[in-house]
Parts: structure tokens; C-alpha cells; sequence
């Protein structure tokens, strides 16, 4: 009797568990898929560029240029992630100096109702991000790449505004722009946009290039009237940086020969954007590799692929940085591109002279059987 109890009790308890793991599945599912889209999203705020030019770096590196310290000013050129502020990370106020035309700061893009888009709904984020249109009607400078991110695949804004949501909210009051854009339209609001297969080198290449990483923005010439990019020349460099560490100007990076990157390899190509160094083995002055180096390395083959293969070659002899002296920084290269390690001849070596001691027994062998 105590047997046939103590199995009822097991059976009972056994369909109890399953009906609560049953139960329970929808909830789980809905939280993982919920963690995979924040995670997604993250990633393409990551190297679109969103959380680099959306922070802006701590006090110290903002405060009279003269008095930086050489550290200093060579962490804001070369490792520019570094001197972020990270106690206001997303909260904007980033200045961007057009010049005659006026100046513009990044927007804050944290939670906060006040200062930020705490009180913007999904679909006016969505809006501002593709057609560079606030909730208040006003144009974003088009510094902010709206041009570009017009053409991002739904899946990829739902999870970028997904992310975002996630942001805690920071007090933040950013400056209004100088630089006025009256007179300017909103771009029209595109829908169902897929994302390219990331099979498709070319396809997804493209997209990466031309909607998602900020490449457009820093070696596409700015039209001064406009601020916006000057696409008879995309891609093929000559926007001028001045700072501390002196002028630079953004490369050509479309594959012209002899004053883009046409002679340079896939492997060289996808080198200097994860790792800040270019085939010379010359550290790159401003380039944010830190933001590309988040690259998954499927999207990094395309994205090299494409701009060695399938990118307009576009004639630019680029001017030749003017440099402070302490930027004339050499670099090791790194192992993606060291030469073959010494082991594998090591190895090579002793399976050719197996081979070879092989080969002699054998002959010795035939020899004495004939």
C-alpha cells in the first residue's frame, strides 16, 4: 500500500514539474529572446558608431587643449575610447565644429525624460534615427548619419531602440547647434528593409559599409554649406581633424591604386580598421577601431571584401598629415598580420626529413630484395 502511495506521489510530482516547465517555457523564451535583441542591438550601436560619437570625453581631456599632457592628447588620438566619460555614457554633448557653418553637439540619447529620449515613443526614435527628423519637427544636422542609417533593415533598428531602452537615464542638458538647418526635409520613412545574409559577402559588405559603420561620415568629404557628405567623392578621403596632435585628414579608402588602397590585401584591409594599424605598421591617428574591433569576424571579412573588391576606385591624392612629432608612432603588427611562425618550419622541417629517411629505407630495402 505504502508502495503504490509513495509511486502516485512520484507520478503526481513528476507531471506537476512538467506542467510547471511547460508554463514556464513562453516566459523563458520571451526573456531570452528579449536578452538577444538588447545584445544585438548593442552590437549595432557599437559599430555604427552610436556610442562613440554619443559619449563624450571626461573633463580632464576637455579643458584648455595647450594643457594636455602628452598621454593625454596621444589617448585622444589613438585610443579615443579611453578618455570617454564613462559615468555619462550615451548622454551626448560631443561638439562637432563645421567651421563657417556653425557647430553641433550630439544628442543625448539616455533614458532621461528631460535632457534625453526618455519621453519619445519607439516609433519617433525609429523616426529620428532613419529620417533625421526630432518629435519637434526640427532637422538633425546631418552629421548625425541619417542619410546612411535611412537604408537600416527593421530587425536592426528594433533591436538598436531595443538597446537603447536599457540605457539608465542621465541628466544632460546639450547645447542647441549653431549650425542651422532650416530649410532642410526629412528623409521619407522606409520599411521593410532585410538584413543581407551574412553568406552573401557583397551584399552584406555593402550594407555594413553603406548603412551601418560610420566610414561614410569621417573619410567622405563634408559639403560646408550643408554639412552634409559629398558623394561624388565618397569614400575617398581629404576631410581635414585638427587637434592637439596636429592636422590629419581622413584616408582614401577606396581601392584607387596609387592614392586609395588598392594595393593592399583583404587581411591588411580588415587589420587597420579592428586594429588601428595600417600595412606599414603606422598606428592610424583618430581611426575608431576600438568601436570596428566589436566586429563579428564573418562581418569583418565582408566589410574588407567589399572595400577591396566592389567599391568605386575614386582618384584623391590625400594631403600629408601635419603631425606634432610625437605622432610619428610606429606600431608592431599585430599577429594577423606577423609572418608564419617559426614552429611551423620547425614541424615542416622534421616531416621533410621523415619523409626523406623514408623514402631512403625503402629504396635500401628494394635494393636487397633484387
Amino acid at each position: 500500500m505504502k508502495t503504490t502511495l509513495l509511486k502516485a506521489f512520484v507520478l503526481v510530482l513528476g507531471l506537476s514539474l512538467v506542467m510547471v516547465s511547460v508554463m514556464a517555457t513562453p516566459a523563458q523564451a520571451s526573456v531570452t529572446a528579449q536578452s538577444a535583441l538588447v545584445e544585438h542591438g548593442k552590437y549595432i550601436a557599437t559599430i555604427a558608431g552610436c556610442t562613440d560619437c554619443h559619449t563624450n570625453y571626461s573633463p580632464e581631456y576637455l579643458a584648455d587643449p595647450t594643457k594636455l599632457t602628452l598621454p593625454q592628447i596621444q589617448t585622444l588620438a589613438l585610443s579615443g575610447k579611453d578618455a570617454m566619460d564613462k559615468q555619462k555614457f550615451l548622454a551626448g554633448g560631443r561638439l562637432f565644429d563645421l567651421g563657417p557653418g556653425g557647430k553641433v553637439y550630439t544628442a543625448n540619447i539616455t533614458q532621461d525624460v528631460e535632457t534625453g529620449i526618455g519621453g519619445w515613443t519607439d516609433e519617433q526614435i525609429k523616426t529620428a534615427i532613419r529620417t533625421g527628423q526630432r518629435p519637434s519637427g526640427r532637422i538633425l544636422v546631418p552629421v548625425m548619419p541619417y542619410r546612411s542609417f535611412n537604408s537600416m533593415a527593421d530587425t536592426d533598428l528594433e533591436a538598436l531602440v531595443a538597446y537603447l531602452r536599457t540605457i539608465p537615464g542621465i541628466k544632460n542638458k546639450v547645447p542647441e547647434p549653431t549650425f542651422s538647418t532650416e530649410g532642410m526635409q526629412p528623409l521619407p520613412f522606409t520599411q521593410g528593409i532585410i538584413t543581407p545574409d551574412a553568406t552573401d559577402k557583397t551584399a552584406r559588405g555593402e550594407y555594413l559599409l553603406k548603412t551601418i559603420t560610420g566610414c561614410t561620415d569621417c573619410h567622405t568629404p563634408l559639403d560646408p554649406a550643408t554639412g552634409a557628405p559629398m558623394m561624388d567623392r565618397y569614400l575617398a578621403g581629404g576631410q581635414p581633424y585638427v587637434g592637439p596632435w596636429g592636422t590629419v585628414y581622413g584616408g582614401n579608402i577606396t581601392p584607387d591604386v596609387e592614392t586609395g588602397i588598392g594595393s593592399w590585401s583583404e587581411q591588411e584591409i580588415k587589420v587597420a580598421f579592428l586594429t588601428g594599424v595600417n600595412k606599414q605598421g603606422r598606428r592610424l591617428i583618430l581611426m575608431p577601431w576600438f568601436a570596428y574591433s566589436a566586429l563579428s569576424n564573418d562581418d569583418a571579412d565582408a566589410l574588407a571584401y567589399y572595400l577591396k573588391n566592389k567599391l568605386q576606385p575614386v582618384r584623391n591624392e590625400i594631403p600629408a598629415a601635419a603631425l606634432d612629432d610625437n605622432f610619428n608612432i610606429m606600431a608592431p603588427k599585430p599577429a594577423e598580420t606577423a609572418t608564419i611562425s617559426p614552429t611551423i618550419y620547425i614541424v615542416g622541417g622534421v616531416l621533410l626529413v621523415i619523409v626523406i629517411v623514408v623514402v631512403i629505407l625503402l629504396l635500401t630495402r628494394r635494393k636487397q630484395t633484387s
